[in-house]
C-alpha cells in the first residue's frame, strides 16, 4: 500500500492507496447504489484521518520517512495560522500525531531524513509567528528534528537575512548540503554546507544571478535528487546541473526545454512534466 496526502489545502487529510485493488473513491454511485463513504475499508483510497488538530497544517508540501518506520509530513498553516507544523502516521496502527509550536514562523518546504532516519532535517520558509506577536523570524532557519523523541533538537540559520531554506540532501554522515535564494543578490542563487550534529555552517557558496535556483511553493516542475554516482542532480532554471558535493562544484549537462521532476533508473535519468516522458540515458557517465 501507497500512503498519500491528497487534496490537502483544508484538513491535511492522509489516504492509504492499495494499487492491486481497483480504485473506487470519488466514483459515483450508480442508481440504485450506494456511495462507498471514502473512510470505509472498502474504499480504495481510504482515508485514515486527518492531521490538522495536532499540526494546524492546511497545505501539506513534503515528506519522509523516519527510522522509526513513522511517515512524516510538513507544511503550512493557510489564513488563520500563518506558520507551519510537523505530522506523523504509522502506517501499520493508522496512529498519527505531529507539533507545531516549534515551527510557529517557520512554514516547512522541504523534509529529508539523515544520520540513518534517525533525525529529519526541515527546510523552512518564514512565517507570522504567533508566539511572537505575529513578527517574521528576521532568517528561516533549518530544524532539525529527533525522530526518537519527537521534537527538535537543533535550529540552525546558515544564511542571515534569506527568506527560506532547503531544499537539502545528506551528502555525507551528518553533512546537509542545501539551496537557496540569495538575499543580497536579485535573481542570485547560493549552495550551504551545515553540520546538523554541531550545527556548524561549513560554507556558504554564491552562484551566478543568471542561474538563480527556482523553487517555490508546490512546485512541480523543479526537482533536487540524488543519483546513483553520490552527485546531487537540480535545475538552475532550465539548465540540467550536477553538483559535487566533494569540491562543491557545478557542472553544467546541458539545457532543456523546461524543468521537471526527475527520477533515476540505473544511469538513466527521467524527466516529468509536459505530455511526454524525457530519458537522458546513461547521464552518469555524460
Amino acid at each position: 500500500s501507497e500512503m498519500c496526502i491528497r487534496d490537502s489545502y483544508s484538513p491535511s487529510p492522509i489516504y492509504v492507496f492499495d494499487p492491486n485493488r481497483p480504485w473506487t473513491a470519488d466514483k459515483r454511485a450508480a442508481p440504485g447504489e450506494e456511495m462507498i463513504p471514502e473512510s470505509d475499508p472498502r474504499s480504495n483510497h481510504r482515508r485514515l484521518g486527518d492531521l490538522i488538530v495536532e499540526t494546524r497544517v492546511k497545505k501539506v508540501l513534503t515528506g519522509a520517512k523516519g527510522a522509526d518506520g513513522l511517515i512524516y509530513f510538513g507544511g503550512e498553516g493557510q489564513r488563520d495560522y500563518q506558520g507551519g507544523g510537523l505530522g506523523w502516521i504509522d502506517p501499520e496502527t493508522y496512529e498519527t500525531g505531529g507539533i507545531w509550536r516549534p515551527f510557529s514562523g517557520y512554514r516547512i518546504f522541504w523534509l529529508t531524513p539523515a544520520l540513518d532516519g534517525t533525525v529529519l532535517v526541515a527546510g523552512t520558509k518564514c512565517g507570522e509567528d504567533e508566539l511572537n506577536e505575529g513578527l517574521n523570524p528576521p532568517q528561516a532557519a533549518i530544524m532539525v528534528f529527533d525522530v526518537a523523541k519527537k521534537e527538535v533538537v537543533r535550529k540552525i540559520e546558515p544564511v542571515p537575512h534569506a527568506d527560506k531554506m532547503g531544499p537539502m540532501l545528506e551528502v555525507k554522515p551528518g553533512i546537509v548540503l542545501g539551496t537557496t535564494e540569495d538575499p543580497e543578490v536579485a535573481g542570485g542563487g547560493l549552495l550551504y554546507g551545515v553540520d546538523i550534529r554541531s550545527g556548524e555552517t561549513l560554507f556558504v557558496k554564491k552562484l551566478p544571478a543568471s542561474l538563480s535556483f527556482n523553487w517555490t511553493q508546490g512546485t512541480d516542475q523543479w526537482d533536487y535528487v540524488m543519483g546513483p554516482d553520490g552527485n546531487i542532480y537540480t535545475w538552475l532554471k532550465n539548465v540540467l546541473v550536477r553538483i559535487h558535493p566533494d569540491e562543491v562544484r557545478i557542472e553544467v549537462l546541458g539545457k532543456a526545454d523546461d524543468s521537471a521532476r526527475m527520477t533515476f533508473v540505473g544511469n538513466d535519468l527521467y524527466l516529468a512534466g509536459g505530455y511526454q516522458v524525457r530519458r537522458i540515458r546513461d547521464v552518469v557517465h555524460k
